[in-house]
Protein backbone atom coordinates (compact mmCIF):
# COMPACT_ATOMS: atom_id res chain seq x y z
CA UNK A 1 0.00 0.00 0.00
CA UNK A 2 2.72 2.47 0.99
CA UNK A 3 4.64 1.69 -2.26
CA UNK A 4 1.42 2.31 -3.91
CA UNK A 5 1.08 6.17 -2.40
CA UNK A 6 4.47 6.52 -3.19
CA UNK A 7 4.02 5.77 -6.82
CA UNK A 8 1.29 8.31 -6.52
CA UNK A 9 2.76 11.08 -5.34
CA UNK A 10 5.91 10.87 -7.84
CA UNK A 11 3.01 10.63 -10.82
CA UNK A 12 1.66 13.98 -9.07
CA UNK A 13 4.88 15.56 -8.77
CA UNK A 14 5.48 14.69 -12.49
CA UNK A 15 2.44 16.11 -13.63
CA UNK A 16 3.02 19.22 -11.80
CA UNK A 17 6.18 19.68 -13.82
CA UNK A 18 4.87 19.16 -17.01
CA UNK A 19 1.78 21.50 -16.21
CA UNK A 20 4.83 24.27 -15.50
CA UNK A 21 6.23 23.26 -18.67
CA UNK A 22 2.81 23.14 -20.84
CA UNK A 23 2.14 27.10 -19.75
CA UNK A 24 5.69 28.49 -20.09
CA UNK A 25 5.31 27.14 -23.81
CA UNK A 26 1.65 28.57 -24.28
CA UNK A 27 2.94 32.26 -23.02
CA UNK A 28 5.78 32.22 -25.91
CA UNK A 29 2.78 30.94 -28.76
CA UNK A 30 4.11 34.78 -30.67
CA UNK A 31 7.14 33.29 -32.10
CA UNK A 32 7.78 32.81 -35.81
CA UNK A 33 5.34 30.24 -37.37
CA UNK A 34 7.62 27.36 -37.69
CA UNK A 35 8.56 27.92 -34.11
CA UNK A 36 5.13 27.68 -33.26
CA UNK A 37 4.03 24.80 -34.85
CA UNK A 38 7.42 22.55 -33.71
CA UNK A 39 5.77 23.70 -30.06
CA UNK A 40 2.22 22.84 -30.71
CA UNK A 41 3.65 19.36 -31.51
CA UNK A 42 5.46 19.36 -28.26
CA UNK A 43 2.15 20.83 -26.21
CA UNK A 44 0.33 17.58 -28.20
CA UNK A 45 2.95 15.10 -26.98
CA UNK A 46 3.10 16.61 -23.37
CA UNK A 47 -0.32 16.70 -23.59
CA UNK A 48 -1.05 12.93 -24.23
CA UNK A 49 1.74 12.15 -21.69
CA UNK A 50 -0.35 13.91 -19.29
CA UNK A 51 -3.49 12.33 -20.32
CA UNK A 52 -1.18 9.26 -20.02
CA UNK A 53 -0.26 9.65 -16.45
CA UNK A 54 -3.62 10.84 -15.88
CA UNK A 55 -5.11 7.59 -17.06
CA UNK A 56 -2.59 5.71 -15.23
CA UNK A 57 -2.91 7.51 -11.23
CA UNK A 58 -6.86 7.09 -12.32
CA UNK A 59 -6.67 3.44 -13.09
CA UNK A 60 -4.26 2.75 -9.94
CA UNK A 61 -6.70 4.72 -7.70
CA UNK A 62 -9.03 2.79 -8.32
CA UNK A 63 -7.36 -0.46 -8.41
CA UNK A 64 -6.42 0.22 -4.83
CA UNK A 65 -10.15 0.86 -3.69
CA UNK A 66 -11.14 -2.42 -5.17
CA UNK A 67 -8.18 -4.01 -3.35
CA UNK A 68 -9.32 -2.60 -0.13
CA UNK A 69 -13.64 -3.10 -0.45
CA UNK A 70 -14.71 -6.31 0.70
CA UNK A 71 -18.01 -6.35 -1.01
CA UNK A 72 -18.03 -7.89 -4.28
CA UNK A 73 -20.64 -5.08 -5.18
CA UNK A 74 -18.33 -2.28 -4.39
CA UNK A 75 -15.32 -3.42 -6.29
CA UNK A 76 -17.36 -3.56 -9.59
CA UNK A 77 -18.64 -0.27 -8.63
CA UNK A 78 -15.08 1.25 -8.51
CA UNK A 79 -14.11 -0.95 -11.38
CA UNK A 80 -17.31 0.79 -13.56
CA UNK A 81 -15.86 3.97 -12.50
CA UNK A 82 -13.13 3.31 -15.20
CA UNK A 83 -14.97 2.19 -17.96
CA UNK A 84 -17.11 5.36 -17.22
CA UNK A 85 -14.33 7.56 -17.72
CA UNK A 86 -12.69 5.00 -20.67
CA UNK A 87 -15.50 3.52 -22.48
CA UNK A 88 -13.32 2.92 -25.60
CA UNK A 89 -10.20 1.20 -23.50
CA UNK A 90 -10.05 -2.07 -22.70
CA UNK A 91 -8.42 -2.46 -19.90
CA UNK A 92 -11.76 -1.46 -17.47
CA UNK A 93 -13.61 -4.36 -19.62
CA UNK A 94 -10.71 -6.82 -18.81
CA UNK A 95 -10.34 -6.07 -14.81
CA UNK A 96 -13.54 -6.47 -14.72
CA UNK A 97 -13.70 -9.56 -16.53
CA UNK A 98 -11.04 -10.48 -14.15
CA UNK A 99 -13.32 -10.05 -11.22
CA UNK A 100 -16.14 -11.88 -12.26
CA UNK A 101 -14.26 -14.77 -12.72
CA UNK A 102 -13.15 -14.75 -8.99
CA UNK A 103 -17.16 -14.15 -8.38
CA UNK A 104 -17.44 -17.09 -10.38
CA UNK A 105 -19.82 -14.78 -13.02
CA UNK A 106 -18.80 -16.77 -16.13
CA UNK A 107 -21.17 -15.54 -18.50
CA UNK A 108 -20.48 -11.71 -17.60
CA UNK A 109 -16.93 -12.15 -17.49
CA UNK A 110 -16.78 -13.52 -21.01
CA UNK A 111 -18.71 -10.57 -22.18
CA UNK A 112 -16.07 -8.34 -20.69
CA UNK A 113 -13.38 -10.42 -22.31
CA UNK A 114 -15.36 -10.83 -25.70
CA UNK A 115 -15.64 -6.28 -25.23
CA UNK A 116 -12.04 -6.30 -24.39
CA UNK A 117 -11.07 -7.63 -27.79
CA UNK A 118 -13.24 -6.20 -29.39
CA UNK A 119 -11.48 -3.01 -28.54
CA UNK A 120 -8.21 -4.60 -28.73
CA UNK A 121 -7.96 -8.12 -30.70
CA UNK A 122 -4.55 -8.20 -29.76
CA UNK A 123 -5.03 -8.21 -26.06
CA UNK A 124 -3.71 -11.79 -25.26
CA UNK A 125 -4.79 -11.61 -21.59
CA UNK A 126 -8.50 -11.51 -22.65
CA UNK A 127 -8.21 -14.58 -24.74
CA UNK A 128 -6.56 -16.73 -21.50
CA UNK A 129 -9.56 -15.07 -19.19
CA UNK A 130 -12.20 -16.39 -21.58
CA UNK A 131 -10.37 -19.95 -22.25
CA UNK A 132 -10.61 -20.02 -18.04
CA UNK A 133 -13.98 -18.64 -17.99
CA UNK A 134 -15.17 -21.56 -20.22
CA UNK A 135 -12.77 -24.39 -19.08
CA UNK A 136 -14.92 -23.85 -16.41
CA UNK A 137 -17.91 -24.13 -17.38
CA UNK A 138 -16.94 -27.91 -18.99
CA UNK A 139 -16.14 -25.88 -22.51
CA UNK A 140 -12.91 -27.61 -23.40
CA UNK A 141 -12.69 -27.33 -26.55
CA UNK A 142 -13.78 -23.82 -26.85
CA UNK A 143 -11.19 -23.08 -23.69
CA UNK A 144 -8.29 -24.11 -25.80
CA UNK A 145 -9.32 -22.33 -29.29
CA UNK A 146 -8.81 -18.84 -26.76
CA UNK A 147 -5.79 -20.19 -25.71
CA UNK A 148 -4.50 -21.28 -28.92
CA UNK A 149 -4.91 -16.95 -30.20
CA UNK A 150 -3.73 -16.01 -26.79
CA UNK A 151 -0.60 -17.98 -27.81
CA UNK A 152 -0.74 -16.82 -31.40
CA UNK A 153 -0.57 -13.14 -30.10
CA UNK A 154 2.08 -14.29 -27.79
CA UNK A 155 3.84 -17.78 -28.47
CA UNK A 156 5.78 -17.57 -25.20
CA UNK A 157 2.73 -17.09 -22.95
CA UNK A 158 3.69 -20.20 -20.41
CA UNK A 159 0.47 -19.63 -18.48
CA UNK A 160 -1.62 -20.41 -21.23
CA UNK A 161 -0.21 -23.62 -22.12
CA UNK A 162 -0.11 -24.70 -18.40
CA UNK A 163 -3.94 -23.62 -19.04
CA UNK A 164 -4.40 -25.63 -21.96
CA UNK A 165 -2.55 -28.53 -20.41
CA UNK A 166 -5.58 -28.92 -17.58
CA UNK A 167 -8.36 -28.61 -20.43
CA UNK A 168 -6.67 -31.67 -22.95
CA UNK A 169 -6.37 -33.89 -19.18
CA UNK A 170 -9.93 -33.16 -18.41
CA UNK A 171 -10.88 -34.58 -22.32
CA UNK A 172 -8.56 -37.37 -21.59
CA UNK A 173 -6.21 -36.61 -24.04
CA UNK A 174 -3.14 -36.79 -22.11
CA UNK A 175 -0.64 -36.91 -24.55
CA UNK A 176 -1.72 -33.88 -25.73
CA UNK A 177 -1.56 -32.42 -22.04
CA UNK A 178 1.66 -33.83 -21.44
CA UNK A 179 3.06 -31.92 -24.72
CA UNK A 180 1.25 -28.66 -23.14
CA UNK A 181 3.03 -28.87 -20.06
CA UNK A 182 6.50 -29.58 -21.89
CA UNK A 183 5.74 -26.43 -23.64
CA UNK A 184 5.06 -24.67 -20.28
CA UNK A 185 8.16 -26.11 -18.40
CA UNK A 186 10.38 -25.01 -21.96
CA UNK A 187 9.81 -21.49 -20.42
CA UNK A 188 10.09 -21.76 -17.11
CA UNK A 189 11.57 -25.15 -15.58
CA UNK A 190 10.61 -24.12 -12.63
CA UNK A 191 6.90 -24.42 -12.41
CA UNK A 192 6.21 -27.07 -9.67
CA UNK A 193 2.63 -27.58 -10.39
CA UNK A 194 3.05 -27.97 -14.33
CA UNK A 195 5.75 -30.86 -13.22
CA UNK A 196 3.10 -32.23 -10.96
CA UNK A 197 0.23 -32.21 -13.29
CA UNK A 198 2.89 -33.60 -16.28
CA UNK A 199 3.87 -36.53 -14.05
CA UNK A 200 -0.25 -37.25 -13.54
CA UNK A 201 -0.82 -37.39 -17.08
CA UNK A 202 2.05 -39.65 -17.12
CA UNK A 203 0.64 -41.79 -14.77
CA UNK A 204 -2.60 -42.01 -16.89
CA UNK A 205 -1.06 -43.65 -19.91
CA UNK A 206 0.91 -45.95 -17.70
CA UNK A 207 4.29 -44.52 -18.05
CA UNK A 208 5.08 -44.40 -14.74
CA UNK A 209 9.05 -44.06 -14.56
CA UNK A 210 8.41 -40.39 -16.35
CA UNK A 211 5.64 -39.60 -13.59
CA UNK A 212 8.03 -40.88 -10.90
CA UNK A 213 11.00 -37.86 -12.72
CA UNK A 214 8.77 -35.14 -13.03
CA UNK A 215 6.97 -35.53 -9.30
CA UNK A 216 10.98 -36.11 -8.03
CA UNK A 217 11.97 -33.02 -9.77
CA UNK A 218 8.59 -30.76 -8.57
CA UNK A 219 10.01 -32.34 -4.72
CA UNK A 220 13.57 -30.97 -5.79
CA UNK A 221 11.47 -27.26 -5.77
CA UNK A 222 8.99 -28.01 -3.18
CA UNK A 223 9.72 -30.63 -0.38
CA UNK A 224 6.88 -29.71 1.96
CA UNK A 225 3.69 -30.45 -0.40
CA UNK A 226 1.78 -33.82 0.36
CA UNK A 227 0.23 -33.91 -2.77
CA UNK A 228 3.83 -34.61 -4.13
CA UNK A 229 4.92 -37.83 -2.16
CA UNK A 230 1.39 -39.25 -2.70
CA UNK A 231 1.48 -39.24 -6.16
CA UNK A 232 4.95 -40.36 -6.62
CA UNK A 233 3.84 -42.91 -4.10
CA UNK A 234 1.15 -44.17 -6.19
CA UNK A 235 3.23 -44.24 -9.13
CA UNK A 236 5.55 -46.43 -7.11
CA UNK A 237 2.83 -48.75 -6.07
CA UNK A 238 1.89 -49.32 -10.05
CA UNK A 239 5.12 -50.30 -10.95
CA UNK A 240 4.83 -52.61 -7.96
CA UNK A 241 7.12 -51.00 -6.03
CA UNK A 242 5.57 -51.07 -2.77
CA UNK A 243 8.67 -50.44 -0.10
CA UNK A 244 9.28 -47.05 -2.27
CA UNK A 245 5.59 -46.17 -2.31
CA UNK A 246 5.33 -47.05 1.59
CA UNK A 247 7.93 -44.55 2.07
CA UNK A 248 6.63 -41.89 0.24
CA UNK A 249 3.37 -42.28 1.42
CA UNK A 250 4.86 -41.86 5.34
CA UNK A 251 6.40 -38.80 3.88
CA UNK A 252 3.22 -37.26 3.00
CA UNK A 253 1.52 -38.26 6.31
CA UNK A 254 4.61 -36.51 8.05
CA UNK A 255 3.21 -33.24 5.99
CA UNK A 256 -0.40 -34.20 6.85
CA UNK A 257 -1.57 -35.69 9.51
CA UNK A 258 -4.85 -35.52 7.80
CA UNK A 259 -4.74 -36.84 4.74
CA UNK A 260 -6.76 -40.12 4.69
CA UNK A 261 -5.84 -41.27 1.19
CA UNK A 262 -2.30 -41.70 1.91
CA UNK A 263 -3.59 -44.10 4.97
CA UNK A 264 -5.57 -45.83 3.05
CA UNK A 265 -3.07 -46.17 0.36
CA UNK A 266 -0.29 -47.32 2.24
CA UNK A 267 -2.56 -49.70 3.79
CA UNK A 268 -2.80 -51.38 0.86
CA UNK A 269 0.84 -51.09 0.40
CA UNK A 270 1.30 -53.03 3.29
CA UNK A 271 -1.85 -55.87 2.15
CA UNK A 272 0.77 -56.32 -1.10
CA UNK A 273 3.31 -56.91 0.71
CA UNK A 274 1.56 -59.53 2.90
CA UNK A 275 1.74 -57.14 5.97
CA UNK A 276 -1.83 -57.77 6.94
CA UNK A 277 -1.63 -56.66 10.84
CA UNK A 278 -0.09 -53.63 9.20
CA UNK A 279 -2.73 -52.81 6.98
CA UNK A 280 -5.34 -52.93 9.17
CA UNK A 281 -3.60 -50.12 11.38
CA UNK A 282 -3.67 -47.61 8.22
CA UNK A 283 -7.15 -48.61 7.01
CA UNK A 284 -7.56 -48.34 10.54
CA UNK A 285 -6.46 -45.01 10.73
CA UNK A 286 -7.82 -44.00 7.42
CA UNK A 287 -10.84 -44.39 9.03
CA UNK A 288 -10.65 -42.81 12.12
CA UNK A 289 -10.70 -39.42 9.75
CA UNK A 290 -13.23 -39.97 7.60
CA UNK A 291 -15.69 -42.86 9.35
CA UNK A 292 -17.49 -43.10 6.45
CA UNK A 293 -13.95 -43.87 3.66
CA UNK A 294 -15.90 -46.89 1.48
CA UNK A 295 -12.36 -48.43 0.44
CA UNK A 296 -10.94 -48.61 3.48
CA UNK A 297 -13.54 -50.62 5.02
CA UNK A 298 -13.34 -52.66 2.16
CA UNK A 299 -9.04 -52.86 2.58
CA UNK A 300 -9.80 -53.91 6.45
CA UNK A 301 -11.97 -56.76 5.38
CA UNK A 302 -9.54 -58.29 3.02
CA UNK A 303 -6.67 -58.13 5.34
CA UNK A 304 -9.03 -60.09 8.18
CA UNK A 305 -9.87 -62.20 5.34
CA UNK A 306 -6.42 -63.05 4.93
CA UNK A 307 -5.69 -63.77 8.86
CA UNK A 308 -9.02 -65.72 8.85
CA UNK A 309 -10.71 -63.25 11.10
CA UNK A 310 -14.22 -64.17 9.52
CA UNK A 311 -16.19 -62.46 12.21
CA UNK A 312 -14.06 -59.05 11.61
CA UNK A 313 -14.48 -59.06 7.56
CA UNK A 314 -18.15 -59.32 7.95
CA UNK A 315 -18.36 -55.95 10.06
CA UNK A 316 -16.29 -54.27 7.67
CA UNK A 317 -17.85 -55.69 4.31
CA UNK A 318 -21.51 -54.64 6.49
CA UNK A 319 -20.19 -51.06 6.70
CA UNK A 320 -19.26 -51.38 3.04
CA UNK A 321 -22.81 -52.51 1.93
CA UNK A 322 -24.31 -50.11 4.29
CA UNK A 323 -22.19 -46.93 2.44
CA UNK A 324 -22.89 -48.59 -0.74
CA UNK A 325 -25.24 -51.18 -1.08
CA UNK A 326 -24.12 -51.65 -5.31
CA UNK A 327 -21.17 -52.73 -3.94
CA UNK A 328 -21.01 -56.30 -5.60
CA UNK A 329 -17.30 -57.19 -4.54
CA UNK A 330 -18.35 -56.69 -1.08
CA UNK A 331 -21.22 -59.19 -0.93
CA UNK A 332 -19.04 -61.28 -2.44
CA UNK A 333 -16.32 -61.24 -0.23
CA UNK A 334 -19.03 -61.24 2.64
CA UNK A 335 -20.03 -64.58 0.90
CA UNK A 336 -16.80 -65.61 1.14
CA UNK A 337 -16.58 -65.22 5.22
CA UNK A 338 -19.93 -66.85 5.93
CA UNK A 339 -18.78 -69.60 3.64
CA UNK A 340 -15.66 -69.84 5.40
CA UNK A 341 -17.97 -69.92 9.12
CA UNK A 342 -20.11 -73.02 7.51
CA UNK A 343 -23.05 -70.44 7.01
CA UNK A 344 -23.94 -71.61 3.65
CA UNK A 345 -27.35 -70.96 3.39
CA UNK A 346 -26.51 -67.03 3.86
CA UNK A 347 -23.25 -66.92 1.41
CA UNK A 348 -25.85 -67.88 -1.87
CA UNK A 349 -27.80 -64.88 -0.97
CA UNK A 350 -24.69 -63.07 -0.95
CA UNK A 351 -23.05 -64.56 -4.17
CA UNK A 352 -26.21 -64.20 -5.93
CA UNK A 353 -26.88 -60.63 -5.10
CA UNK A 354 -23.79 -59.72 -6.01
CA UNK A 355 -24.20 -61.80 -9.67
CA UNK A 356 -27.71 -59.90 -9.75
CA UNK A 357 -25.01 -56.54 -9.24
CA UNK A 358 -23.14 -58.12 -12.24
CA UNK A 359 -20.20 -59.56 -10.79
CA UNK A 360 -19.06 -62.28 -13.00
CA UNK A 361 -16.54 -64.59 -13.13
CA UNK A 362 -15.78 -67.82 -12.04
CA UNK A 363 -14.77 -67.72 -9.16
CA UNK A 364 -18.31 -66.18 -7.99
CA UNK A 365 -20.10 -68.80 -9.51
CA UNK A 366 -17.20 -71.74 -8.25
CA UNK A 367 -17.99 -70.57 -4.78
CA UNK A 368 -22.07 -70.24 -5.00
CA UNK A 369 -21.33 -73.89 -6.77
CA UNK A 370 -19.40 -75.32 -3.68
CA UNK A 371 -21.91 -73.55 -1.49
CA UNK A 372 -25.00 -75.60 -2.91
CA UNK A 373 -23.05 -79.00 -3.15
CA UNK A 374 -22.38 -78.49 0.97
CA UNK A 375 -26.27 -77.50 1.20
CA UNK A 376 -27.04 -80.83 -0.90
CA UNK A 377 -28.43 -78.46 -3.36
CA UNK A 378 -26.40 -80.71 -6.34
CA UNK A 379 -28.19 -79.83 -9.35
CA UNK A 380 -27.79 -76.15 -9.09
CA UNK A 381 -24.33 -77.06 -7.76
CA UNK A 382 -23.88 -78.49 -11.39
CA UNK A 383 -25.15 -75.46 -12.67
CA UNK A 384 -23.04 -73.25 -11.06
CA UNK A 385 -19.85 -74.78 -11.58
CA UNK A 386 -20.52 -75.24 -15.26
CA UNK A 387 -21.25 -71.54 -15.69
CA UNK A 388 -17.89 -71.17 -14.03
CA UNK A 389 -16.48 -73.82 -17.00
CA UNK A 390 -17.48 -71.02 -19.24
CA UNK A 391 -15.18 -68.29 -18.06
CA UNK A 392 -12.07 -70.19 -17.45
CA UNK A 393 -11.83 -73.66 -18.79
CA UNK A 394 -8.11 -74.42 -17.39
CA UNK A 395 -9.45 -74.27 -13.82
CA UNK A 396 -8.77 -77.75 -12.46
CA UNK A 397 -10.47 -77.24 -9.08
CA UNK A 398 -14.27 -76.28 -11.26
CA UNK A 399 -13.66 -79.79 -12.92
CA UNK A 400 -12.69 -81.36 -9.38
CA UNK A 401 -15.81 -79.97 -7.87
CA UNK A 402 -18.17 -80.68 -10.50
CA UNK A 403 -16.80 -84.20 -10.90
CA UNK A 404 -17.36 -85.01 -6.99
CA UNK A 405 -21.06 -84.05 -7.89
CA UNK A 406 -21.50 -85.88 -10.74
CA UNK A 407 -20.38 -88.91 -8.54
CA UNK A 408 -22.91 -87.95 -5.84
CA UNK A 409 -25.32 -87.60 -9.08
CA UNK A 410 -24.39 -91.03 -9.69
CA UNK A 411 -23.32 -89.47 -13.16
CA UNK A 412 -20.66 -91.34 -13.53
CA UNK A 413 -19.51 -90.73 -17.04
CA UNK A 414 -19.54 -87.24 -16.71
CA UNK A 415 -17.74 -87.80 -13.34
CA UNK A 416 -14.70 -89.31 -15.68
CA UNK A 417 -14.61 -86.69 -17.96
CA UNK A 418 -14.43 -84.14 -15.04
CA UNK A 419 -11.53 -85.95 -13.60
CA UNK A 420 -10.23 -86.65 -16.62
CA UNK A 421 -9.99 -82.70 -17.79
CA UNK A 422 -8.35 -81.48 -14.40
CA UNK A 423 -5.86 -83.90 -14.77
CA UNK A 424 -5.00 -82.86 -17.77
CA UNK A 425 -4.18 -80.04 -16.16
CA UNK A 426 -2.60 -81.07 -12.91
CA UNK A 427 -1.63 -84.22 -11.84
CA UNK A 428 -3.08 -84.76 -8.05
CA UNK A 429 -3.89 -87.77 -6.06
CA UNK A 430 -7.83 -86.28 -4.87
CA UNK A 431 -8.49 -86.23 -8.80
CA UNK A 432 -6.91 -89.98 -9.27
CA UNK A 433 -8.72 -91.26 -5.98
CA UNK A 434 -12.49 -89.37 -7.06
CA UNK A 435 -12.18 -90.77 -10.67
CA UNK A 436 -11.06 -94.06 -9.19
CA UNK A 437 -14.54 -94.21 -7.44
CA UNK A 438 -16.52 -93.31 -10.53
CA UNK A 439 -14.79 -96.13 -12.32
CA UNK A 440 -15.55 -98.79 -9.27
CA UNK A 441 -19.44 -97.67 -9.47
CA UNK A 442 -18.81 -98.29 -12.95
CA UNK A 443 -17.05 -101.80 -11.94
CA UNK A 444 -14.35 -100.99 -14.19
CA UNK A 445 -12.47 -102.67 -11.56
CA UNK A 446 -9.24 -102.69 -13.41
CA UNK A 447 -9.67 -98.84 -14.21
CA UNK A 448 -10.32 -98.08 -10.18
CA UNK A 449 -7.22 -100.07 -8.95
CA UNK A 450 -5.15 -97.82 -11.71
CA UNK A 451 -7.04 -94.38 -10.32
CA UNK A 452 -6.21 -95.81 -6.64
CA UNK A 453 -2.74 -96.47 -7.08
CA UNK A 454 -1.68 -93.40 -9.02
CA UNK A 455 -3.49 -91.67 -5.96
CA UNK A 456 -1.33 -94.08 -3.22
CA UNK A 457 2.03 -92.85 -5.55
CA UNK A 458 1.15 -89.07 -4.88
CA UNK A 459 0.15 -89.27 -1.32
CA UNK A 460 0.79 -93.13 0.72
CA UNK A 461 -1.08 -91.55 3.57
CA UNK A 462 -4.12 -91.61 2.04
CA UNK A 463 -5.83 -94.76 3.82
CA UNK A 464 -9.15 -94.26 1.76
CA UNK A 465 -7.21 -95.16 -1.66
CA UNK A 466 -5.86 -98.15 0.01
CA UNK A 467 -9.20 -99.10 1.40
CA UNK A 468 -11.01 -98.78 -2.03
CA UNK A 469 -7.97 -100.33 -3.61
CA UNK A 470 -8.75 -103.30 -1.44
CA UNK A 471 -12.35 -103.87 -2.34
CA UNK A 472 -11.81 -103.28 -6.04
CA UNK A 473 -9.02 -106.07 -5.77
CA UNK A 474 -11.61 -108.47 -3.91
CA UNK A 475 -13.87 -107.19 -6.46
CA UNK A 476 -12.06 -108.84 -9.25
CA UNK A 477 -11.07 -111.73 -6.96
CA UNK A 478 -7.08 -110.74 -5.76
CA UNK A 479 -7.44 -111.51 -2.53
CA UNK A 480 -4.10 -111.53 -1.67
CA UNK A 481 -3.75 -107.68 -2.56
CA UNK A 482 -6.71 -106.75 -1.11
CA UNK A 483 -5.32 -108.45 2.23
CA UNK A 484 -2.19 -106.06 2.36
CA UNK A 485 -4.08 -102.71 1.54
CA UNK A 486 -6.89 -103.73 4.41
CA UNK A 487 -3.28 -104.69 6.57
CA UNK A 488 -2.35 -100.91 5.47
CA UNK A 489 -5.26 -99.14 6.27
CA UNK A 490 -4.92 -100.63 9.99
CA UNK A 491 -1.51 -99.34 10.48
CA UNK A 492 -2.20 -95.75 9.11
CA UNK A 493 -5.43 -95.65 10.95
CA UNK A 494 -3.01 -96.47 14.29
CA UNK A 495 -0.86 -93.89 13.17
CA UNK A 496 -3.35 -91.57 13.21
CA UNK A 497 -4.58 -92.45 16.54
Amino acid sequence: MLKNIGLIILCNLLMYFIIMIVTKINKRKRNKYSTEKKKDMKIEELSEKVNELEKKLFIQDILNHVNIERENNEKIYYINKIIEKYEDEPIGYYFRGNLYVKFEKYEEAIKDFDKTIQIDNNYKEAYRGKGVCLSRQGYYYEAIQNYKKAIDIDEKYEVVYYNMGICYSRLKKYTKAIESYTKALDLDENDISAYYNRGRNYSRITRYEEAIEDFTKAIELEKFDDRLYYNRGIAYSLLEKHEEALEDYKKAIDINQDFEDVYYYAGFSYYLLEEYYEAMEYFTISLEINSEYEQAYYGRALANLKVDNYEEAIKDLNEVIYLNDQNAKAYYKRGLALDNLQKYEEAIKDFTKAIELDYKDENIYYNRGTSKSLMRDLQGAKEDLTTALTYNTEEFRIYDVRGMVNLELKEYEESIDDFTSSLNLLQSSISYYYRGLAYYELKQYDNAISDFTKSIEIDPDDLRAYQNRGDAYCNIGNYDEAIKDFAMVSQLEKELK
